[in-house]
């Protein structure tokens, strides 16, 4: 098996169904057929339903944020002429409109999680100092405690620092946000447009919630995670911006749409563009 791949696996191609025929592991190809039709070499990324997170599809993602202009921005990006939902199959683009919910209200109104628990995203930086921004809002809502956890574990467990693609999942103490997943957008308090952070932040979310998930039983999985807008405040990224990475983050983990580093180079520049 290749990327998750077998031959004769039904798989989808550019919203195609096919079924593979060949796989070539050496050069990372299959050889597909799509009904009578002629067969076809391609690449395994190039394939939905090669890799693809069932697990990860069961999430719910709620993007809340009190700026109603960051709300617009995320809408946008749900359109289906979106450049953010290219290249994807309607059942792929459909699994994305599902797993997303887009919400003008506070990070704490409400969280009807799924048979499992919620989970909010602390956009922090990668000393777990949670005294400004949305973080700070987080301590007061769980206390400082909190913070002592978090500064605790990255000295245990990360040597001191939480990188920027890293991310450590803390206990909160309360129901139904039973989590908080620290997943830095920063080194230390800065500018990051022009960066690919808000993306790194939002895969290592997703990266620690299915690790978490495999463990865990019951009301301990999170079902629901709450997200703020990632790097959109100290670290001025456009709410679109930062919406279009966390979809590509998403497509990667959750959709299995993996790259190669020659596609990584190519898109490079459309996952910082800013927007």
């Amino acid at each position: 098996a290749m990327s998750g791949l077998v031959e004769g696996q039904e798989v989808e191609f550019n919203g195609t169904s096919c079924r593979v025929l060949k796989i070539d592991a050496e050069e990372n190809n299959c050889r597909i057929q799509a009904g009578d039709c002629p067969p076809v070499w391609c690449k395994a990324w190039e394939l939905s339903g090669s890799q693809a997170d069932s697990d990860l599809q069961t999430v719910q993602i709620h993007f809340r944020s009190k700026d109603s202009a960051d709300v617009e921005a995320w809408h946008a990006l749900f359109g289906d002429e979106s450049v953010a939902l290219m290249g994807l199959s309607n059942k792929e683009k459909e699994l994305v409109r599902t797993a997303f919910t887009i919400q003008h209200r506070d990070i704490f109104d409400g969280c009807d999680s799924s048979g499992g628990s919620c989970a909010v995203v602390s956009p922090a930086n990668s000393f777990g100092d949670m005294t400004g921004g949305i973080d700070f809002v987080y301590l007061k809502r769980f206390g400082h405690g909190l913070q002592v956890q978090l500064q605790e574990r990255i000295r245990r467990e990360r040597e001191g620092e939480l990188p920027v693609g890293d991310a450590l999942i803390l206990k909160t103490g309360e129901d139904p946000i039973r989590y908080c997943i620290s997943a830095p957008t920063m080194r230390v308090p800065l500018d990051i447009r022009g960066t690919c952070n808000a993306y790194l932040a939002f895969r290592a979310v997703l990266v620690a919630v299915r690790k978490h998930n495999l463990t865990a039983c019951g009301t301990d999985r999170i079902s629901d995670i709450l997200c703020p807008g990632l790097g959109t405040g100290i670290g001025l990224l456009p709410a679109q911006t930062c919406a279009y990475q966390m979809l590509q983050a998403f497509r990667q983990q959750v959709l299995g749409r993996h790259g190669c580093f020659q596609s990584a180079t190519l898109d490079h520049g459309e996952l910082v563009k800013l927007r």
